[in-house]
């Protein structure tokens, strides 16, 4: 064997662990982080969607939505909502036009918990404002109000993720909306939709 083919044997070898080390170290890592990610704002999402469902409830009763954990956290633990039944009577007029009565009937009522958060397994009440896999205990931000809307006072809420850990590529600034912190609702507009929708 001669020294030429001794240092392309090293040299071969030294390609072949560099090649692994830059496949584990760079590309596999960053895959996993992707994952990791991935997960994460997955559970953020479905606790935004809890929120969601809970402020909707909310509203339906108080007519208008919580701003304060703890009156929302107390309706979801104890708060009722009534099971109606809709009915519609079509009267013919003698003028050939049709008058449509609605009848609304109260059935009776239900837990919020009992009907709205069955579909959540595990879920807990105490859990609804805090952010899933922040090690800091970090709070969503909530916000709840009026805003006008076609010349009519709208209620509104907004919650969104307070400076997003997980995903470091979330920006307040970001110029796609999709890629600011994730959120639900608006502080400027009557809608119940998230950013990741």
């Amino acid at each position: 064997m001669t020294k030429t083919n001794i240092f392309a044997g090293v040299l071969f070898l030294v390609a072949i662990g560099l090649g692994y080390h830059l496949f584990n170290n760079i590309i596999y890592s960053e895959i996993r982080m992707q994952r990791e990610v991935k997960f994460a704002e997955g559970k953020i999402i479905e606790r935004l969607k809890q929120i969601r469902d809970a402020e909707i409830a909310f509203e339906s009763v108080n007519k208008k939505y919580s701003g304060d954990w703890d009156s929302l956290i107390s309706f979801v633990k104890t708060g009722k909502i009534y099971t109606l039944e809709k009915t519609e009577e079509i009267i013919p007029q003698e003028y050939g036009e049709e008058v449509v009565k609605v009848h609304i009937d109260t059935l009776g009522e239900v837990t919020v918990l009992d009907s709205i958060f069955s579909k959540y397994p595990r879920f807990s009440p105490d859990s609804l404002p805090f952010v899933p896999y922040r090690p800091d205990g970090k709070k969503f931000d909530l916000f709840a109000g009026k805003v006008t809307n076609q010349s009519a006072m709208v209620s509104v809420f907004e919650v969104k993720e307070p400076n997003p850990s997980i995903n470091p590529k979330r920006k307040e600034d970001a110029v796609i909306f999709a890629m600011k912190p994730l959120r639900v609702g608006s502080r400027t507009e009557a809608t119940t939709n998230g950013n990741w929708e």
